[in-house]
């Protein structure tokens, strides 16, 4: 289990106790990755392990400068022992019986290269709101496995819009796709902000089976400080905090999309990378930098001032329309709640 850390100092000692509580019996491993916090997560990380650890075997890194979640995931994987490497993040908490599900789903499909878990949703508080499923469909509606066994079946997984599609959140992956692909930043020297799981569900795809799998594995901590979930604070302060981040949000995912394109030409170049034909790659090549464009569209929306977007809205409202900016971020609604916001104030 490999734990990235970064100035998690507040849920960091409940994220660590949570995988000391595993009821799996088999040989397991704890890397802990602290990317250059500069809170206390560095000592009470310490505190944690050497109160409650007994008998575990854990590493602890310590990185000497910040090098994003890619470059902690990479320190990690780095040290990691064992066939199966669960990504744990700082924040989250693990369900008890999550190790013991994942050796329970691999002995039953022994090829499958990722495996991925339902999870609960959880406030800063820990209060548990909402119940999601490995995959878009709802928790409800999901089989108790969704098996994505050939090379076209993981296609329309990573670019279709069916409903049972597999998600990348809550996952694990085999040593085999650490092996074949190496550190997710290739140049030693590289500082890559982008996202980590996207980018490993995307090479795990192109070498074999993925699987979803409808137990509970972990709680997710959702709270307004992640990038991904900044949406929740609510009213006028959320749409607020909305607006900051999209800029830096657009620019993340677009970073990871580069990263797939590189892998993506590895692996036209190298056969033991992936088992897809030629076809299949090229259609992914095409959906990835469309998508690239889209984001490198909002990412230029987002930066611009509010006047100009409303300029945008009038003369240049159908160049933004196929980039997924909904219409409601391009009228002057947005300007109605800034200017709310400041009259608060």
């Amino acid at each position: 289990m490999v734990l990235t850390c970064y100035n998690r100092s507040e849920y960091i000692k409940e994220a660590i106790l949570s995988v000391f509580a595993q009821d799996y019996d088999g040989p397991m491993q704890l890397v802990i990755v602290d990317d250059a916090s500069t809170d206390d997560s560095v000592r009470i990380i310490e505190e944690t392990v050497q109160e409650h650890g007994a008998g575990w075997d854990v590493e602890i890194v310590k990185l000497k400068q910040n090098l994003g979640v890619a470059g902690a995931t990479d320190a990690g994987w780095a040290k990691a022992k064992h066939d199966w490497i669960l990504m744990v993040d700082g924040d989250d908490v693990q369900m008890p019986e999550r190790c013991r599900l994942l050796a329970e789903a691999v002995c039953k499909h022994p090829d499958v290269v990722q495996v991925s878990f339902a999870m609960k949703c959880i406030d800063e508080q820990g209060h548990e709101f909402n119940t999601l499923s490995y995959g878009v469909m709802r928790y409800d509606q999901s089989p108790n496995e969704l098996y994505i066994g050939t090379p076209a079946e993981n296609k329309e997984n990573l670019f279709g819009s069916n409903s049972g599609r597999i998600r990348c959140v809550g996952a694990a992956f085999s040593r085999i796709v650490k092996d074949a692909w190496g550190p997710l930043c290739q140049d030693e020297t590289e500082n890559l902000r982008f996202e980590q799981d996207p980018t490993l569900a995307f090479r795990a795809a192109l070498m074999g089976p993925v699987l979803g799998w409808r137990n509970i594995g972990l709680a997710y901590r959702m709270h307004s400080s992640n990038l991904s979930n900044f949406r929740l604070t609510p009213g006028v302060a959320g749409i607020m905090q909305f607006e900051r981040h999209q800029e830096k949000y657009q620019s993340f995912h677009a970073a990871s999309i580069v990263c797939m394109l590189r892998d993506l030409e590895r692996a036209r170049h190298n056969p033991t990378l992936t088992n897809w034909p030629s076809e299949l790659l090229e259609q992914a090549k095409e959906k990835l930098e469309q998508e690239l464009s889209g984001c490198q569209l909002r990412s230029m929306w987002w930066s611009v001032s509010y006047l100009e977007r409303l300029r945008r809205s009038v003369f240049d409202w159908k160049r933004f329309r196929h980039s997924g900016t909904s219409l409601l971020r391009l009228l002057p609604f947005r300007l109605f709640c800034l200017l709310k916001y400041w009259s608060k104030r």
